[in-house]
């Protein structure tokens, strides 16, 4: 029983991201179940945390344990440790370990591995950051568009229905840029999504060529705005303002010396 037992402690620590170990009073490992640090549990075996570990990823931790051994208090802590790989980050809890008259002879712990945890927070992070400078450049953008409305709208009503159609304009262009992950934007596609409702009212009225050429977000956002003008100019004055016109749209890659 005792064996079956252990075997399936092994097997459901093998299966999990939790490492388990025992320590002297000189802090030598004495046993752990798995590989730590990056490290191979042979070489883990009869070494200590400063033996395997540069400073200042022993520091901290050795800090902890002698306090854990003087104490005779458990402790939990997060710690990063500088490994060959790069860094890992590991959720520490440590308790004393006594033989039977109560003294202490070590300490025994479990380790589990929140690097992938850690990694996802520090992600988040840089896109909150990133998400807060694009939303204060989209406020930058529409309140320019406000005051460019407001200036030639006239009355309440003329602003309204145009501003409104700039911001959908605006919104198409995002549509794509969050397609692509904010990286860019094809250049086809964008004249595509501007004019998509002139396109299928009439489809022969309108030809676009060019080759495909990607965006910078910046630039889809602003070309994205002027095709929208031109086209609200073209219905209101210009080709398509009367039955047949015909609209041609195209473009060239130039080539870079």
């Amino acid at each position: 029983e005792l064996a079956t037992a252990a075997q399936r402690y092994e097997f459901a620590l093998r299966g999990s991201n939790v490492t388990v170990f025992t320590q002297d009073t000189d802090l030598r490992y004495t046993s752990v179940s798995k590989p730590l640090f990056g490290l191979e549990t042979k070489a883990i075996h009869g070494a200590t945390d400063e033996d395997m570990l540069s400073a200042p990823s022993n520091e901290q931790m050795i800090a902890l344990k002698r306090e854990v051994l003087a104490k005779g208090e458990p402790r939990n802590s997060e710690l990063r440790i500088d490994g060959a790989s790069g860094p890992l980050w590991y959720d520490f809890h440590l308790e004393p370990m006594r033989d039977v008259s109560g003294s202490t002879i070590g300490l025994t712990g479990a380790a589990v591995d929140i690097t992938e945890r850690k990694q996802g927070e520090a992600h988040l992070r840089l896109l909150l950051r990133e998400l807060t400078h694009r939303s204060k450049n989209l406020l930058a953008v529409i309140q320019a568009m406000a005051r460019q409305t407001a200036k030639h709208g006239g009355n309440v009503q003329a602003f309204v229905e145009r501003f409104g159609e700039r911001v959908q304009a605006l919104a198409r262009s995002h549509d794509l840029l969050v397609a692509e992950s904010w990286r860019s934007a094809s250049l086809r596609d964008l004249v595509r999504s501007q004019l998509a409702f002139y396109i299928d009212r009439e489809p022969d009225n309108i030809v676009i060529e060019g080759p495909d050429i990607k965006l910078r977000p910046e630039a889809a956002q602003s070309l994205g705005l002027a095709l929208h003008e031109l086209a609200t100019n073209a219905v209101r004055y210009g080709a398509m303002s009367k039955s047949g016109g015909r609209v041609n749209i195209s473009w060239q890659s130039r080539a870079k010396n």
